[in-house]
């Protein structure tokens, strides 16, 4: 329990530096190849706040500021608890990027990557019951992803690499960078 505690004060600390660095540093930040893995988050918060990942690296922070929020199922807030594409629109919404509701309607709405792509700020996406995709997790760098797993958990970190987790995997999607996605793009995505 004390390195659960430590590690989320740490986590926090960095995303304060994270914040910062984007408000003091500009585009100036230190960046790293994706996938690293480094101590901690700090490279991938770094990583993420490059000039054409800010609301990507804000979203992770908003993410990694859940972690220990109870599952709840349609939870969108804090308050409430959230449910995995609720924890993903409200990260995105806190960085000023509204995002569909379902983790299907995620994934219809991102552009596609290869796993060696990741970046911090991605979203992974997984097969949990049958063939339609029902979850959604952020990649946070080092093989991790956060996510709200199912009732009973809390927001938490996961590793890809994991076999549960790696034999649901269906692909990785990362979020275009506009403020807001018109339903007949997800409809046209479907067809």
């Amino acid at each position: 329990m004390q390195n659960k505690k430590i590690s989320t004060i740490w986590r926090l600390a960095m995303a304060g530096t994270l914040t910062a660095s984007l408000g003091l540093a500009g585009c100036s930040v230190v960046r790293t190849t994706p996938g690293d893995d480094m101590a901690g988050h700090a490279n991938s918060l770094n990583q993420a706040a490059s000039d054409k990942a800010v609301p990507q690296g804000e979203a992770m922070m908003v993410a990694l500021a859940q972690l220990g929020v109870p599952y709840r199922y349609g939870g969108t807030s804090r308050k409430q608890g959230f449910d995995c594409s609720g924890l993903m629109q409200f990260a995105y919404a806190k960085a000023g990027i509204e995002l569909p509701r379902t983790a299907r309607e995620q994934f219809q709405v991102t552009d596609r990557l290869e796993r060696k792509e990741l970046r911090p700020g991605d979203l992974v996406f997984f097969r949990i019951k049958g063939r339609a995709i029902d979850h959604v997790g952020m990649y946070i760098g080092g093989g991790r992803f956060i996510h709200a797993p199912r009732p009973g958990k809390d927001v938490e970190e996961a590793e890809l690499r994991n076999a549960y987790w790696n034999r649901r995997y269906v692909g990785a999607g990362r979020v275009p960078l506009v403020d807001e996605f018109e339903p007949a793009q997800i409809l046209a995505s479907s067809e």
